[in-house]
Order: C-alpha cells, then sequence, then structure tokens
C-alpha cells in the first residue's frame, strides 16, 4: 500500500514529460527547474555530471540553445535514454559513458559543471571529497560549480532515506545519504571554491531546508 500511494504521488507530482524515468520525482523536477534558471548559460561549455536520462541536458538545450553541452553518466543505458531525450546534435550535445571519480577531460576544460540528484547516492564523506577533486580540476578558473544536497538538519529527510528502500523499488542497492551545509562549504574552500549562493527547497527555510542547492565559484 505505501509502495502503491508512493508510486502514485511521484507519477503526479513529475513533469508529465519527465515521467517513468529513474530520475521522475517531486524533489528531481524542482532541482532541475531551479538549476536552469539560476543565470544565463549561453555560450557555456556545461558538464552534466551523473546526467542520467538526460533530463538537465534537455532543459539547458531548450532554454540556453546556445550552450555546449557535455552528459557523463557510469550507466550505458542511462545514456541510451539520454540519447533519445536530447535528440542528435554532435555539435553541441555530447555524452560519456564515465565515471564521476574519473572524468575523462583535461584540467579547465568547462565554465560549468552541474551535478545534481547524484551527491544523494555519494555513499561517505571521502567518496564526496574525491568527487568534489575531479569536479574542480575540470573546472576553469573563474567556473561555477552547480550542485545540490539532501539536508542532514531535517529530520524527516534523514527519515525518508533511512527508510527509502521500504517503499521505492528503483533504490535496490543504492545508499543514500545526507550532508550538512556547513560541512559541505568548509569543504568547497579546501578544493578553492567559494560559495556564491545557496537556494533551499522544501516546507521548511533556512536550516532546516530539505534541499539545498549550492552554486560555488572556482578561485
Amino acid at each position: 500500500m505505501i509502495k502503491q500511494i508512493y508510486y502514485r504521488l511521484r507519477h503526479l507530482l513529475t513533469d508529465p514529460e519527465e515521467r517513468g524515468g529513474q530520475s521522475a520525482g517531486y524533489w528531481h523536477v524542482k532541482i532541475r527547474k531551479e538549476v536552469v534558471s539560476l543565470r544565463d548559460f549561453s555560450h557555456e561549455h556545461i558538464l552534466d555530471v551523473g546526467c542520467g536520462e538526460g533530463l538537465l541536458i534537455k532543459r539547458y538545450a531548450d532554454t540556453h540553445p546556445q550552450a555546449r553541452l557535455w552528459g557523463l553518466d557510469v550507466v550505458l543505458p542511462q545514456l541510451l535514454r539520454a540519447r533519445a531525450h536530447i535528440g542528435s546534435n554532435p555539435a553541441s550535445r555530447r555524452l560519456v559513458q564515465a565515471s564521476a571519480f574519473k572524468i575523462p577531460f583535461k584540467e579547465r576544460t568547462f565554465d560549468t559543471v552541474v551535478c545534481i540528484n547524484f551527491i544523494v547516492n555519494v555513499p561517505s564523506n571521502e567518496l564526496l571529497e574525491a568527487l568534489f577533486t575531479e569536479l574542480a580540476r575540470v573546472l576553469k578558473p573563474q567556473g561555477r560549480i552547480i550542485f545540490d544536497i539532501r539536508n542532514s538538519n531535517n529530520l524527516f529527510v534523514r527519515l525518508k532515506y533511512k527508510f527509502a528502500h521500504f517503499y521505492d523499488g528503483t533504490l535496490a542497492g543504492v545508499h543514500l545519504k545526507t550532508y550538512k551545509r556547513s560541512w559541505i562549504t568548509r569543504k568547497l574552500a579546501s578544493f578553492g571554491l567559494v560559495v556564491l549562493q545557496t537556494k533551499a527547497e522544501g516546507f521548511f527555510r533556512g536550516g532546516l531546508s530539505s534541499v539545498i542547492v549550492i552554486e560555488a565559484r572556482k578561485i
């Protein structure tokens, strides 16, 4: 019964054109919309790390058609679905199969690196530090990194992800982890990244928000 209610709500709260995929769901859609609306990304070289089915790339392509877009994911079936979503445009929309922890691009390649609905799946602080190392490496000086965290300070969020496997069958074998904004901010500084802005999403605002979207700049 709980699973049925959850899947029904997930279906209703997802945009019609994005329903049915692993990246569907209320927060996933809300975060994608928030990220694309942060600023003008025209003419930028953008890397979407953990691009999944390509739903964020599609939004970028629709709203910033002059941006050059790369999508990276380790799961080939996801990339095949992404290709179907974003269409064929090899000049400005490209996909590559690779790990987020070993990105196959040279240093200082991208103007913006986006990593959303992904860090919740990074199971330890050590792995998250390794991820930030790679994201900062491929980012140009003064480039931006945009990502989100599920907020550890929100008790409901912590409980939701602790018991998520009981009601969401798509999470089999997936470890879910929440993080604190204060810890994230300190870690970003150690990689030469300065927080420019944060966006709190959820029923509560500020320190108790469910999701925090963070934009930081590389010094």
